[in-house]
């Protein structure tokens, strides 16, 4: 029992780690664009990811949303498949 405790509080400290700095970054990092840190080595950016780590999912949820409706038929399922560009 105490280690999954450890684990929950371990997990719970990552994620507020996790915020503080997204925090401090929208704060402090956000306004001025760019923090060097060693001159002409170093330096953070503020930079927005707009989603794209879950973009290449969005193909495949149209087929899980569009799957249900054409289980009846298996030849509407291959129709229901996005073809590649």
């Amino acid at each position: 029992m105490a280690y999954v405790i450890f684990n929950l509080l371990c997990v719970a400290v990552l994620i507020g780690i996790d915020q503080g700095i997204k925090f401090w970054a929208v704060h402090v990092l956000m306004p001025v664009g760019t923090l060097p840190l060693i001159p002409h080595v170093v330096e953070l950016r503020f930079v927005l990811n707009q989603g794209m780590a879950f973009r290449p999912a969005q193909r495949k949820a149209a087929v899980f949303e569009r799957g249900h409706q054409c289980c009846a038929d298996p030849r509407r399922i291959l129709a229901a498949v996005p073809q590649p560009e």
